[in-house]
């Protein structure tokens, strides 16, 4: 696994992430995989055919699946088929480069970069997003603490403020065990280094999507939808200010908004899963069954590719546990739900979720109330995933609760 630089994108092939200026987007497996041998050719030519033989050797598909890849690469890269500053299709024979990929070991590399931390600050964000895109309390704490090493490198690093803002505002709800004063304090450092980035880079959507994921869970709702809305006018197809805006929504109540926005994310990011679980929790309370069902396989089917890379992958653990009970109800899940009896990160507030859907009351709020314990205070999602309507009539539910929802 390598780290790559061409022109102004950074590549982490561990990851699997492309950032491109102020955007950041994790491509599938097979798409890297591509890459990886465009790299390797330094700028020649690489077939179509060769392409096939070398990344889907062991399965039968058309070449169709080969393009999909290709678009995504160039979805990542900001890229134009017409006019390619990155992949270069070669008519009647394959693709190649359009630029010298260099080596983050690379010593001329670090001669053109001018600045002693250019290279560290390129590297440590990319490492952040994929800490925090990995989820878990200390992945989320690592993720913080690369952001801060990014700005200390490069204080002009916008994207790193705006990741900086949301990494602690969802440790703040996964894991600050609803502390009011805690919540206010990261708050007003958040929205600074939300309103920072934008500073930065004001053509970039990720501070205004920073900046309105702080307002709305601040409860200051009509300031949020302004700043997303910004957001989305400035990238409508990235991925990550979607997704944060149809978490919102969702959290807010309006499901056939939050359908959209997280299905849309889903487009965007092939790999990714959790846009497409949400999704399918959005449309079902929307009343669009058709939907719902078609993002629960789509979700499914992107969890067991994780898993197969990543097999001890929590977050995709747990997702798989809560699409399985979803999906095929709670006996076909238990084996599922009992490897996970020892893990209460406030990750598996997921699993709450589909053990309420499931029946098993007792083992929900059992669980939800060890995930409060560990610090888990989303009141967004209490007071409006669906997911949890079979549990808020009880009155355990309501005690456990009561310091987040009104009794």
């Amino acid at each position: 696994m390598a780290k790559y630089i061409i022109a102004d994108a950074s590549i982490d092939t561990a990851s699997r992430i492309i950032a491109v200026g102020a955007s950041t987007r994790r491509v599938s497996p097979k798409s890297m995989a591509v890459l990886e041998m465009l790299i390797a050719a330094e700028g020649d030519v690489v077939s179509r055919d060769l392409i096939m033989d070398r990344v889907w050797s062991n399965v039968t598909v058309g070449e169709e699946v080969l393009t999909q890849a290709v678009r995504d690469l160039r979805r990542a890269f900001c890229d134009e088929a017409s006019a390619p500053r990155f992949i270069a299709t070669v008519p009647k024979s394959g693709y190649r480069l359009a630029q010298r990929a260099s080596s983050a070991m690379d010593k001329s590399l670090i001669t053109a970069a001018e600045a002693p931390g250019a290279l560290y600050s390129v590297f440590s964000y990319m490492d952040g997003c994929a800490a925090f895109l990995r989820g878990g309390r200390s992945n989320i704490r690592s993720s913080i603490d690369l952001f801060k090493q990014t700005i200390a490198s490069d204080p002009l690093h916008a994207s790193a403020n705006a990741w900086l803002s949301i990494a602690m505002m969802y440790e703040q709800l996964y894991y600050g065990r609803g502390d009011e004063a805690k919540l206010r304090e990261v708050s007003n450092e958040a929205v600074a280094h939300a309103s920072h980035s934008i500073d930065l880079n004001r053509s970039a959507p990720d501070g205004y999507a920073a900046r309105g994921y702080v307002f709305a869970l601040s409860g200051e709702y009509e300031q949020a939808i302004t700043n997303f809305c910004a957001a989305m006018r400035l990238g409508p197809d990235a991925f990550f200010p979607t997704l944060v805006f149809g978490r919102i929504v969702f959290g807010y109540g309006d499901y056939d908004s939050a359908a959209r926005l997280l299905g849309h994310a889903a487009y965007l990011n092939g790999d990714e899963f959790q846009p497409a679980m949400l999704t399918a929790n959005a449309a079902g309370a929307a009343g669009d069954a058709k939907l719902s069902a078609a993002a629960l396989d789509q979700a499914r089917m992107r969890i067991q590719n994780r898993l197969q890379l990543e097999p001890n992958d929590l977050r995709a653990r747990i997702a798989d546990a809560y699409c399985e009970i979803k999906a095929n109800g709670f006996d076909r899940a238990a084996p599922k739900i009992d490897l996970l009896k020892d893990e209460f990160d406030p990750l598996t507030y997921y699993i709450v979720c589909a053990l309420a859907q499931a029946g098993e009351i007792d083992a929900a709020l059992d669980r939800f109330e060890a995930i409060i314990d560990n610090g888990w205070a989303d009141p967004l999602f209490l007071r409006s995933d669906p997911d949890l309507d079979p549990l808020r009539n009880e009155p355990r539910f309501r005690r456990i609760a009561g310091a987040f929802i009104a009794a």
